[in-house]
């Protein structure tokens, strides 16, 4: 006899999954069951004074095998994404804190909903993608409306951020993508705009502000490179090591781009930095909890060496002194670290306490940080992007060693084609005399190195 699976009585969440008698996510607008099969998601009214629940987009690090050997060193992969929810205490509905303040009054009467419904998305789906941990997620939107009021950049920022997700996650060739496409980029172009004033006078006044904007700009910059390379598929497909100077150019620029967009947080970071880590904003800077950057088993320590071991492009018998080694050896260093950081986030002491999916609670630090990632770009010198721009090898494929590591930590929107785009142009623009360089990245995105002509 088949015994029917118990079921508990769900007494909030949506409509459509009140029905089915199963578990919502209670996401806004849409939550996940709705999304995934095309339901029509509505709450009754005395379920919208609940907080929505945040949907992160992530991927973890498989469970790798404890063997130091290079074979098992290059097994590190990702699983497919899977979703994870974030239950941080109760704050003020962000929507509700805007319009008290006035903050979307500029907007006209017939685009009201539109907006609003950006700013729902926004807090219950998109602010994961700038902030980690609880603390960072309510310092983050409890920010948001005062610094929305007092600097409208901010505002613009995070309506661009949102509709680009909503645009993204949107059907193809569907109007409501469109238009929440053509929403992200008037935003954008209206924040930036405003923020770029700003950066001519940084102070403590506007430095938490500044900080909000570039990253929300930080996470539509990722965005738009992963569509920028999307639009170069086909040229990415038939691409050969004797590119024209012009394709060559078309294929680099957007990597170009992001690292020195990424890179000019800076900007904010280096003098306000005292002032960010006591004001409003500080469990969105900090990173006390991060450990140290050492690797974290055996075969991070296997992966590292191979790393140390690029050097080789131009510390060998033969090969002249230029003074552009040094920008490259500094980077290289920034890129161990970068590794080893990564390894203890995910098979380190703070890696081995992952969250688990459903009722259990989210420890604090139990989601893989991006940030950690996103750590090399910070690093590098105006001199290294240059060299990139400059299409110098060396600088490629150290490149395409992040573009690994941003690879494996992928999530379903930030960075889900650009790193496997970037490990390509960089065997292009390499060319054959570094395929042995290129051997470990290019494998793991499955390029065949044998087959480029």
């Amino acid at each position: 006899m088949v015994v029917r699976r118990a079921h508990h009585k769900v007494k909030t969440g949506c409509d459509a999954c009140k029905k089915r008698r199963i578990k919502c996510d209670e996401g806004r607008p849409t939550c996940l069951h709705c999304t995934k099969r095309n339901l029509v998601c509505n709450y009754r009214p005395s379920d919208t004074l609940r907080r929505p629940t945040a949907l992160i987009d992530v991927q973890v690090f498989r469970q790798r095998s404890s063997s130091p050997s290079a074979e098992s060193s290059d097994t590190l992969d990702v699983n497919e994404p899977i979703l994870k929810t974030l239950n941080p205490p109760h704050s003020p509905k962000l929507l509700q804190a805007l319009v008290s303040t006035g903050a979307l009054e500029e907007f006209p009467p017939d685009q009201k909903a539109h907006i609003q419904s950006i700013v729902d998305h926004f807090e219950g789906v998109v602010a994961a993608t700038v902030a980690v941990t609880r603390d960072g997620q309510i310092a983050w939107l409890n920010a948001i409306p005062v610094l929305c009021t007092q600097h409208r950049f901010v505002l613009y920022g995070m309506l661009a951020l949102s509709s680009l997700h909503l645009s993204h996650i949107s059907e193809a060739g569907s109007t409501e993508k469109d238009a929440y496409h053509v929403t992200a980029v008037e935003q954008m172009s209206r924040g930036i705009s405003k923020f770029q004033l700003a950066l001519k006078s940084v102070n403590e006044e506007n430095a938490d502000a500044l900080f909000a904007f570039s990253a929300t700009l930080a996470a539509y910059t990722i965005a738009t490179t992963g569509e920028a390379y999307d639009e170069l598929k086909d040229t990415l497909a038939a691409a050969t090591l004797q590119q024209s100077a012009k394709s060559l150019d078309c294929l680099t620029m957007p990597m170009v781009r992001m690292l020195r967009a990424l890179r000019g947080q800076l900007v904010i970071l280096v003098p306000c930095w005292y002032h960010l880590q006591q004001g409003i904003l500080s469990p969105l800077a900090n990173r006390d909890w991060w450990p140290p950057a050492v690797p974290a088993d055996p075969i991070s320590a296997e992966e590292d060496r191979r790393i140390q071991s690029l050097d080789k492009m131009w510390m060998r018998p033969g090969r002249a002194y230029e003074y552009y080694f040094d920008t490259l050896r500094a980077s290289l260093g920034h890129l161990r670290e970068c590794f080893a950081l990564v390894s203890q986030l995910t098979h380190g002491e703070i890696g081995r306490h992952k969250s688990i999916i459903g009722d259990a609670v989210l420890s604090d630090y139990g989601r893989f940080d991006y940030g950690a990632v996103l750590m090399w770009s910070h690093h590098i010198s105006h001199e290294f992007s240059t060299l990139l721009e400059q299409q110098i090898p060396e600088a490629w494929v150290i490149a395409a060693h992040w573009g690994l590591l941003a690879y494996r930590a992928r999530s379903a929107w930030l960075s889900n084609t650009w790193p496997s785009a970037l490990i390509t142009v960089a065997v292009i623009v390499a060319g054959k005399e570094y395929h042995d360089f290129l051997e470990w990245p290019a494998r793991e995105v499955d390029i065949d190195l044998a087959n480029m002509r």
